[in-house]
C-alpha cells in the first residue's frame, strides 16, 4: 500500500487540479494585464511574459506528468510506469524558477514600499534564494534518479516549500505593514518609482 499509485499521487492530483485552476486565473490576468496596462515598461513587459511562459510550460508538464502516470500507465507493470518518473518532472525546474522570479519581483517591490529597509528585503531575498536552491536540488535529483522516491523520501523538497512559504509570509505581511489605511505616507507616489 505505501508505493500504491493512489497514495503517492492522489494527493498531488488533487493540487494539480487546482493548480490547473489556478493557471486559468494567471491567463486572465495576463489578459488583464496587457489590456489595462499599456504604459508599462518594456523591461517590466518582458518580465511579466517570461514569467507567464515559465507557467505555461510548467502547466504543460504537468499535464504530461499526470498523464503519463495516471493514464498511460494505468495498470502497467513495466519498469518504467512503475519505477522511473516520467520526463515532464522536469516542470520541478519550472516551478523553481517562478517562485524565485516572483519573489525576487516582490522583493523589489518591498524595497521601494519600505523606502530601502535592508533587513525586510534581505530576509525576503534568503528565503528566494533558499527555495530556489532546495527545489534546484530536488529537480536534479529527480532529473537524474527518475526515482518518486526521491521526490517524497528527500527533504530538500519540504525545505524548499517551506522556504518559499515563509517567503511569501514576509512579503505579505511587510507589505500590509506599510500599505494598510492607517499609514499616512503617500503610497501611490512609492509604488510608481
Amino acid at each position: 500500500m505505501v508505493n500504491s499509485v493512489e497514495f503517492m499521487w492522489g494527493p498531488g492530483a488533487i493540487g494539480f487540479m487546482i493548480a490547473t485552476a489556478f493557471y486559468g486565473v494567471a491567463f486572465w490576468q495576463y489578459i488583464f494585464y496587457l489590456r489595462s496596462f499599456p504604459q508599462d515598461s518594456k523591461r517590466l513587459k518582458l518580465f511579466v511574459f517570461v514569467v507567464f511562459c515559465l507557467g505555461t510550460i510548467h502547466e504543460y508538464a504537468l499535464i504530461g506528468m499526470y498523464w503519463s502516470i495516471l493514464i498511460s500507465c494505468r495498470r502497467s507493470t513495466s519498469h518504467e510506469c512503475t519505477a522511473e518518473l516520467p520526463w515532464q518532472m522536469l516542470g520541478v525546474f519550472m516551478a523553481c524558477w517562478i517562485v524565485f522570479a516572483v519573489q525576487c519581483f516582490y522583493a523589489h517591490r518591498v524595497w521601494i514600499i519600505t523606502e530601502h529597509n535592508r533587513l525586510i528585503t534581505g530576509i525576503i531575498c534568503a528565503f528566494a534564494v533558499t527555495a530556489f536552491v532546495f527545489g534546484t536540488i530536488t529537480g536534479a535529483v529527480i532529473f537524474n534518479t527518475r526515482n518518486p522516491v526521491d521526490l517524497f523520501g528527500k527533504k530538500w523538497c519540504q525545505i524548499s516549500a517551506v522556504a518559499g512559504a515563509l517567503g511569501d509570509i514576509v512579503i505579505t505581511g511587510s507589505v500590509w505593514w506599510f500599505l494598510r489605511p492607517a499609514r499616512t505616507d503617500n503610497v501611490k507616489a512609492k509604488l510608481s518609482q
